[in-house]
């Protein structure tokens, strides 16, 4: 009874969301004693304690919950049921093999997802948008701060957007790899066109068109640029089944969300390169420049010297980096990798799965294309089959088939949906492509609580569609 007074709190359950996904990037390295965790002096060492410790505590307090209403245990639908079963299996294969049993932190995580999604829907049936606005609300806060350190870093050092950088102004030990910045920003362009155009149309096309899809242009990842091009299909054969459509609508389409968003890629490419050798190679010796350096210059060994009173010292550091810097041309189109377009991914599932032959019952536990292989598995079903063996490998192709049975229930209804639904059925189409060629909503991340958030919004729709 008491626990149903907290989940009948709106606000209460939005900050339980909000710790949730504050648990992103998050291991137990960061796993310090009470004691040490007081006696930090800086806030941002702190950051990540704190947030594991809240994310464990939330994870007990969600478990007790469940356990104790019966109304929330009737609730789970098969397809969630399936994914619990598959932490599970991966929990038991990591205690039981020489992978590190630590990493159990990220099952705990992927359940408090799993769970809170679970209650929030036994509390909140209709409120299902609230929660959805929510976590885009937070998730266009992420891509804002990575997409201007991207920017700055064209502006100020001449380097090329895409490609991993390891320095971050932001609490997270790591920036995210180009392609994880791509992929926030195609989200948030389906989020764009499939939810918020109705209500805010112009706002909507001004996003896209000047934010989302240049981010996805100029990190140039390979798999996110493929799936872009198909939703763009999606989006086109959509509007043709919808009636009273004039030539003009496709050209507009075709303008607002190809043509202008290249213009402003291209912009920035030839702005930024031109503002970096013409422009500020006269104040490199300014202290806003040096200080605008010593915090977005990808190096582990920036951090030891940023907090020294020392000028002279940084400004040598920082000269020689933007030395260094200027010998790299900017490229508008990312150079591949000749001896491996696949960025050696063939390798390294052969290598996986040649390795987890040797235990295909039940895998190596949670991260074990870590654990075998040093590298990630970049596809879901191997690293599936990897951490959870067989039935991790069953777990997975059962997502992929139920949900294209669900679609193909859905078909005739598909214009006329709502915009839920739609949103989220594009969204899964994302995650699908994109486990081809990466871990993606196998592993916990944001691909995991996006692909969960829309799971349970497609369960719940198609549902009352039933009904």
């Amino acid at each position: 009874m008491i626990l149903s007074k907290f989940f009948s709190n709106k606000l209460f359950l939005i900050l339980l969301w909000f710790l949730i996904i504050l648990s992103i990037n998050t291991n137990i390295d960061h796993l310090v004693s009470i004691e040490t965790l007081f006696n930090q002096g800086k806030l941002k060492d702190n950051l990540n304690p704190i947030r594991l410790y809240l994310s464990i505590s939330v994870f007990f307090f969600l478990l007790g919950a469940t356990i104790t209403n019966k109304t929330i245990g009737k609730n789970f639908y098969l397809s969630v049921i399936i994914f619990i079963c598959y932490q599970l299996v991966q929990i038991f294969s990591l205690l039981f093999s020489e992978n590190n049993n630590s990493n159990i932190i990220y099952n705990v995580h992927s359940l408090n997802v799993l769970l809170f999604l679970n209650i929030y829907l036994t509390h909140c049936q209709n409120k299902i948008k609230n929660l959805l606005v929510f976590s885009f609300s937070i998730l266009f806060f992420l891509f804002l701060v990575f997409h201007f350190i991207t920017i700055i870093k064209m502006f100020a050092l001449g380097v090329h957007p895409y490609g991993y950088y390891e320095s971050t102004v932001f609490f997270v030990d790591n920036a995210p790899r180009s392609s994880g910045i791509a992929r926030i920003g195609l989200c948030l362009f389906v989020f764009s066109h499939f939810f918020l155009i109705k209500k805010m149309k112009k706002l909507s096309i001004f996003f896209s068109s000047i934010l989302f899809i240049p981010s996805i242009f100029l990190n140039q990842s390979r798999t996110i640029l493929a799936i872009f091009i198909i939703i763009l299909l999606i989006i086109f054969v959509l509007e043709l089944l919808k009636k009273n459509r004039s030539y003009k609508f496709y050209l507009n389409q075709l303008f607002y969300y190809l043509l202008l968003p290249s213009f402003f890629t291209i912009l920035i490419f030839i702005s930024s390169n031109f503002f970096y050798k013409n422009i500020l190679s006269q104040y490199t010796d300014s202290k806003i420049y040096l200080f605008t350096i010593t915090k977005i210059i990808p190096s582990k060994d920036l951090r030891k010297i940023i907090n020294l009173e020392d000028e002279q010292y940084i400004k040598h550091y920082a000269k020689t980096k933007v030395n260094k810097t200027k010998t790299n041309k900017m490229k508008l189109l990312r150079t591949n990798d000749n001896k491996s377009f696949s960025s050696q991914r063939f390798r390294d599932w052969k290598n996986i799965a040649i390795l987890t032959n040797q235990n295909f019952l039940f895998g190596y536990g949670t991260q074990a294309d870590r654990f075998l292989i040093q590298q990630t598995a970049s596809n879901a079903l191997l690293y599936a089959y990897s951490s959870a063996g067989i039935f991790g490998l069953l777990s997975i192709l059962f997502i992929y088939l139920r949900y294209f049975y669900i679609f193909l229930k859905s078909i005739k209804v598909f214009p006329s949906s709502s915009s839920v639904f739609l949103f989220s059925y594009i969204i899964l189409i994302v995650f699908f492509l994109r486990s081809i060629f990466e871990s993606s909503f196998a592993v916990f991340g944001i691909d995991f609580i996006l692909f969960a958030l829309a799971i349970y919004n497609i369960e719940h729709e198609y549902k009352k569609y039933q009904g």
